[in-house]
């Protein structure tokens, strides 16, 4: 989703939040050009791997880095700064802070994470869930240019996506947290996403010499070398 919503944006150059102000692609490159042309970087990873992106579109990192909290932080710099290129990037920096937002709510791996990385506890409810609300709400209401809602636009996967996630994980971790057996005593967001599929099935691959269409025998042979050495132990 986060990879779709840096397409989307590239590809329209131009969005609308629900408050009128426009979320911009070219705020980016500004930044990257600016970037070049001074020999410096405002503590960022932009590169021009990140403006032009299509030979990398599979790479996460490239996206996750676009849409970090580093980069509203040096477009927001530069606008306090009277840059004459940032004048109006309010819209873009709010755009990518709530997707970032997101990111690391939908990804806390460790228990004693601070902000929105942390895991989610019962005696923070309001707050997450809170938070929640305000992101699917602000998705919701995302338009093109011309003011037609992304939800019904042929763009609208990342959204959808993005929407669905959040109100999964809202439902499920109140669900686990307040388990009338054994509740869950916090919830660790990234254990709910597909990365041990992908790396299970990379361990399959890696098996045959990174085939990608492993056949029924191979597939097999692969799962019994790989439970075969998981279960040997000192």
């Amino acid at each position: 989703m986060l990879k779709l919503a840096r397409n989307a944006l590239c590809d329209l150059e131009v969005l609308k939040g629900c408050d009128g102000k426009y979320i911009k692609w070219s705020y980016i490159k500004a930044l990257h050009e600016i970037q070049e042309k001074e020999g410096l970087k405002f503590a960022n990873k932009i590169s021009i791997k990140h403006i032009y992106f299509q030979r990398h579109k599979m790479n996460v990192k490239f996206a996750a880095q676009t849409l970090s909290s580093s980069v509203p932080n040096a477009t927001e710099f530069l606008m306090f700064s009277k840059h004459p290129n940032f004048k109006h990037v309010e819209g873009t920096i709010n755009f990518i802070r709530v997707i970032n937002k997101l990111f690391d709510m939908l990804n806390s791996k460790n228990l004693f994470s601070k902000s929105y990385k942390k895991a989610l506890f019962l005696n923070d409810y309001l707050y997450w869930n809170t938070t929640f609300d305000q992101i699917i709400n602000y998705l919701s209401k995302l338009t093109d240019a011309n003011g037609t809602p992304l939800l019904k636009h042929r763009r609208k996967t990342f959204v959808l996506g993005l929407i669905v996630a959040a109100k999964s994980l809202q439902h499920l971790a109140y669900e686990l947290l307040t388990l009338n057996v054994h509740p869950f005593k916090f919830c660790l967001t990234y254990k709910f996403s597909q990365d041990y599929i992908e790396l299970l099935f990379s361990c399959i691959c890696e098996k045959n010499g990174f085939n990608n269409k492993p056949d029924g025998t191979q597939f097999k042979s692969s799962l019994k070398r790989i439970l075969l050495h998981n279960s040997i132990v000192g």
